[in-house]
């Protein structure tokens, strides 16, 4: 019965994700495709029939919830290039971008354009606005075409306004949580600015807050994307777990019922949302980390793909349009899918290598980095038309000096904070790290083989790769059932 259970839950989410596709996509409807969803869920289930209903509910959820949304956030062409002055509210910090500041304003005035009135602009790098800043601002309307904003505002910010002019009016009075953790932020990078070089400071920057803040250097990025390793400077998984392991470490020691430490984890990774943003890949993270807190406390063996499904379903239900237009979401979600399911398969290659001290870490490592390789390398040709051959070599040698370098920088800056002195004097050693993550990234991105160009393929031999891949992974898993117990 548990197996049945699992088995229709993963399918409902699949078909409801089948559903986004099909608005998103703009797929044809018809009794065709009908015949064709059939098929395929009859293949599934075979005559277990209250599961076909399950599929069909799944896409028609998904499929209604899509259409529902992006009815409600439509653009009216009608407005186009039209001048409007809207007095509003800035509701989230200032994102860094194409050397601009970009603002997401919610109007204060009757919603008259959508159900929930939030507008983008940008603004010079001279000004300094904050969160909860009333402003009025005149321009232009236009149809929104970059939005490098949070899930929660993806499919929210339909309308751009091509600023002619921008009036600071007040602040908003009242306490505002989002501007108490902006500030706390921007204390945190003043505090790592005043110690490090600017190149170092913005890195540092980057690892514990991400890359949309003042922190944000351009060519550090493109350094470390030609290196095959810019999701180590994205806000994920990596980091959350990371820091969560050395406070854990640090809650031990204050005796606490397990009630207690999972209540103190559960707050901490909502302050780090808030603190750093609510992308894609930090929000999967966070609800996983909840689900494995949760199983945890009330001794549950923990399955890695229920929550990677159940994780994608929440952020779809949120915001359906990140199926398609966020490169984030995507690489987050296929990159634990290739970590769960490939890397197993590449430690049963690597059998070879004794599982003992040093060459056993290498032997997981070098899994790890080339799972990830074999996982989302087809997609990032498709994507970008390189690749990087130079990214499981940099993975491999990166990530444990990264750990060791994110672990100093966190124990630096509560040092800043708390006993400055010492902290300036803890940085030296945060320094030599960081200018040695700098130099080994630029030694990989001048590789020759960084970045190699291909011809741009068809999603058609991408999706023949996948599913190649799935059936080979498949057989694996027929012939090693005993590893495929918490998929």
């Amino acid at each position: 019965m548990a197996y049945q259970n699992t088995l229709a839950m993963r399918l409902f989410i699949l078909y409801f994700i089948f559903g986004i596709l099909s608005v998103s996509l703009s797929f044809p409807i018809n009794i065709f495709w009908w015949l064709a969803i059939s098929c395929v869920a009859i293949l599934i289930v075979k005559k277990q029939f209250w599961i076909y209903f399950i599929l069909i509910l799944g896409f028609l959820g998904g499929f209604c919830w899509t259409q529902k949304i992006y009815a409600r956030y439509s653009f009216r062409p009608d407005l186009a290039l039209k001048e409007i002055t809207v007095k509003g509210e800035i509701i989230r910090d200032p994102v860094i971008s194409n050397s601009f500041q970009y603002l997401a304003v919610r109007s204060l005035d009757f919603k008259k354009y959508t159900s929930e009135d939030v507008f983008i602009t940008q603004l010079p790098f001279y000004l300094s606005p904050e969160i909860g800043d009333i402003v009025l601002i005149k321009g232009t309307i236009d149809k929104a075409t970059y939005n490098p904003f949070d899930i929660f505002l993806k499919n929210k910010i339909t309308y751009s306004v091509n600023l002619l002019k921008c009036e600071f009016l007040k602040k908003k009075e009242g306490f505002n949580v989002f501007l108490v953790f902006s500030r706390l932020r921007n204390f945190i990078i003043t505090k790592i600015n005043n110690v490090f070089p600017p190149n170092e400071a913005s890195l540092a920057s980057m690892l514990l807050l991400g890359k949309n803040f003042k922190g944000y250097n351009q060519e550090i990025s493109q350094t470390f994307n030609k290196a095959g390793i810019s999701h180590l400077i994205v806000i994920s998984g990596f980091h959350l777990t990371l820091i969560a392991d050395i406070l854990n470490y640090v809650f031990q020691f204050l005796f606490l019922s397990s009630f207690g430490l999972s209540f103190l984890n559960i707050v901490f990774m909502g302050c780090f949302v808030i603190l750093v943003g609510f992308s894609a890949s930090l929000i999967r993270a966070v609800i996983m980390s909840l689900l494995s807190i949760i199983s945890r406390y009330f001794h549950r063996i923990y399955n890695a793909t229920n929550s990677l499904l159940l994780s994608a379903f929440v952020i779809l239900i949120i915001n359906p349009s990140v199926l398609i237009s966020d490169l984030g979401f995507q690489l987050s979600f296929l990159s634990v899918a290739s970590l769960i399911f490939i890397t197993p398969f590449i430690s049963s290659c690597l059998s070879w290598i004794p599982q003992k001290r040093f060459l056993g870490w290498l032997k997981n490592a070098l899994a790890t980095s080339l799972a990830i390789f074999v996982g989302l390398m087809p997609f990032l040709i498709y994507k970008t038309g390189n690749v990087t051959l130079t990214m499981p070599l940099a993975n491999l040698i990166l990530v444990p000096l990264i750990s060791i370098l994110l672990f100093l920088l966190f124990i630096n800056v509560l040092l800043l904070i708390f006993i400055y002195p010492l902290g300036k004097i803890f940085s030296f050693f945060s320094y030599l790290y960081l200018n040695l993550i700098l130099q080994l990234a630029s030694l990989f991105a001048k590789s020759k083989f960084s970045q190699y160009p291909l011809p741009l393929i068809s999603i058609f031999w991408v999706l023949i790769y996948y599913i190649i891949l799935i059936y080979a992974l498949s057989q694996f898993y027929k012939k090693h059932r005993e590893t495929t117990l918490y998929f």
